[in-house]
């Protein structure tokens, strides 16, 4: 018995084969590996458990009464994060794990060469109470080494259908796309528009592969006489605030007031 998407009920299902049968079994995952059962109009399982960087193909439509997320961190470094569920920060979660929306990038000529060789990626922190959204590239971190183990324990979930969702934003000569994926990527090359992750030391770099509910930077130039980007010597992501429920930041938090020096004119100084 093969497991088949059943378009319009939007549920995984197997057929009886055997003469006479008629048995219609239906399922929460493509492997038949979930049995699902319908309840007051609304397809359920009792329980689904979620690990971490493996691949994700869901295109069914279903309630996990005990939904659980596990996730492994081997650095306190910020790294990706696109997952197919909506998460509510709460305290608890907030304590151990930190959080973060990209909001924008900027580049700077360091050598005052007329040509950008530093790029800035901007993130702001999410404060508890704000509800991360499903298949939506967000940015995490562990907060100390006992919390490298995260297991994630919610109630009455609706995975999200994999999908391949991207945010951007532009400057004049440039654009920028985060994209997530939910499929293992391979080599990305080592062009300058050849997609970059976030890796340990917080820098943007080319990798060998990329796991599955992780997302990638590409950049695209938008000269178009001149479609060749300039070159990425540096590409650094940078927490420039606090974000809560009320959609309003708060710049300078904790984390950057420790980091940086200003004069008594305002100016920020170099670092060190």
């Amino acid at each position: 018995e093969a497991t088949t998407l059943n378009p319009e009920q939007h549920i995984y299902q197997k057929v009886c084969q055997t003469d006479g049968c008629g048995h219609i079994g239906y399922y929460a995952t493509s492997d038949g590996s979930i049995e699902a059962q319908l309840e007051g109009g609304t397809y359920k399982v009792a329980s689904f458990d979620l690990a971490d960087a493996t691949t994700y193909d869901n295109q069914a439509v279903f309630t996990a009464t005990n939904f659980t997320y596990t996730r492994t961190f081997s650095s306190t470094n910020w790294t990706t994060w696109y997952v197919p569920f909506n998460l509510t920060l709460t305290k608890d979660i907030c304590d151990k794990f930190a959080f973060s929306r990209i909001n924008n990038v900027h580049q700077y000529d360091t050598n005052d060469d007329g040509k950008a060789d530093k790029t800035v990626v901007e993130s702001f922190r999410q404060n508890a109470g704000v509800k991360l959204k499903a298949n939506y590239p967000y940015l995490v971190k562990a907060k100390s080494d006992a919390d490298f183990s995260m297991s994630l324990s919610l109630t009455n979930v609706v995975p999200a259908l994999a999908e391949t969702n991207s945010i951007d934003c532009q400057s004049v000569d440039f654009s920028y796309t985060f994209t997530g994926t939910y499929a293992r990527m391979g080599d990305s090359g080592s062009a300058d528009t050849d997609p970059y992750t976030l890796c340990d030391g917080n820098q943007w770099l080319h990798f060998y592969r990329l796991s599955p509910m992780r997302h990638y930077l590409t950049i695209e130039s938008r000269n178009v006489s001149s479609p060749s980007t300039a070159p990425m010597r540096s590409i650094m992501l940078s927490i420039v605030g606090d974000e809560d429920t009320t959609g309003i930041v708060k710049l300078y938090d904790e984390e950057r007031k420790s980091s940086e020096t200003y004069d008594l004119s305002g100016r920020r100084l170099p670092a060190g």
